[in-house]
């Protein structure tokens, strides 16, 4: 018999989409660092933007380099395409 979770609401409307989630940078820390992930993750959070966008912003890594590492087949455990820290 399942147990009642009080604590865990359907998801509304106004919830971030999974492609917002401050999740993703998780994700991100091996090709980055913990810090720079921390700091993206921290102004996610205060500003509303996406981690894409906060990471493409510090050049850490480019576009490309954050559609092969946060592709969902990357992310659910398929066999992950290495992406480099952009060096320029």
């Amino acid at each position: 018999m399942a147990l009642p979770l009080p604590h865990l609401t359907p998801a509304s409307p106004g919830d971030r989409p999974p492609h917002r989630s401050i999740g993703l940078v998780t994700a991100l820390s091996p090709h980055i660092g913990y810090a720079a992930s921390t700091d993206i993750a921290s102004q996610a959070l205060a500003t509303g933007r996406g981690i894409r966008d906060l990471t493409a912003e510090t050049g850490l890594l480019t576009r490309e380099q954050l559609a092969v590492i946060l592709c969902p087949e990357n992310l659910t455990g398929q066999p992950a395409q290495p992406a480099e820290p952009n060096t320029q």
